[in-house]
């Protein structure tokens, strides 16, 4: 089998009080029309785009429910759940919650640049997203693969998708049937393997400069509070020209995210190199 277990709907509310950009229908027709097997909508602290799935008619195409829950110290993966978890708990209670349920706890992105991760916390879970199709730096996924390996841990990829056309770049697949509890044993236990490939850097600044612009002001404390002083001004350039439809704008907000794409990967390198010897 072949699953997408890391995908955001329009329920994912995000800070800019906007969503993302599909519906939990259009994902799944996405992912059947790339030939997967099933799919989790992991939205952030919801549950309601499996609520909207599971009454679908589907044939063997899985809906695995999913949520990926906001803990105290990073995000967390809960596959397999049935009630929605609340956020802001302490993630080992997060854990716990989502055991209750006969569920599974895994580590999304866990080295991500960005800290929103659990990082080291990750070995207590049951299993870790080892390839993140938007951790364009590279060494956050090579530490995440190697970690999991050290501790002996179950591996997914994800491709953390937040519109239809990101879907199914983090693959996992399973040699299984079907079945939901076969599926997440799988998965703890390490019986799979990654299929994963990047989000190209274009696609992920359009993506990202359409949120910005689709409120300014939230975008604004947004970029303050999350980017150094050279990228909020990069940005706040780029967020101008991709308003524009001329080519030099065009070719300005194709090419410039390149290098801060390759200053990322440096940064990562310093921070995440040295433990993807471990």
């Amino acid at each position: 089998m072949l699953l997408e277990l890391h995908a955001h709907s329009w329920y994912s509310k995000d800070k800019f009080g906007g969503h993302s950009f599909c519906s939990p229908v259009e994902l799944v027709k996405t992912a059947k029309r790339l030939g997967l097997q099933g799919i989790a909508v992991t939205d952030h602290d919801s549950l309601q785009a499996w609520r909207t799935l599971r009454q679908l008619r589907s044939g063997d195409f899985m809906i695995i429910p999913g949520e990926e829950i906001s803990t105290k110290q990073g995000h967390l993966l809960a596959l397999g759940i049935t009630q929605e978890i609340e956020p802001g708990l302490h993630f080992l209670d997060t854990i716990d919650k989502i055991r209750a349920q006969g569920g599974i706890a895994v580590a999304s992105h866990p080295f991500d640049l960005h800290e929103v991760g659990l990082g080291e916390r990750a070995q207590h879970t049951d299993a870790i997203e080892v390839f993140n199709s938007m951790n364009l730096d590279r060494f956050s996924n090579v530490r995440a693969k190697a970690f999991a390996r050290f501790h002996k841990k179950g591996m997914i990829a994800g491709s953390d998708a937040h519109t239809s056309y990101m879907v199914g770049r983090g693959v996992t697949k399973i040699d299984t049937e079907p079945n939901l509890d076969r599926v997440l044993r799988a998965i703890k236990s390490g019986k799979t393997k990654i299929i994963g490939k990047y989000h190209p850097v274009h696609e992920m600044t359009n993506w990202y400069l359409d949120r910005l612009n689709s409120d300014p002001a939230l975008a604004d404390e947004h970029i303050n509070g999350n980017h150094s002083f050279f990228k909020q001004a990069m940005l706040r350039f780029l967020m101008e020209h991709r308003k524009k439809n001329n080519i030099f704008s065009k070719s300005l907000v194709y090419a410039l995210p390149y290098f801060s794409t390759a200053g990322s990967a440096a940064r990562s390198l310093v921070v995440n190199g040295p433990a993807c010897l471990m």
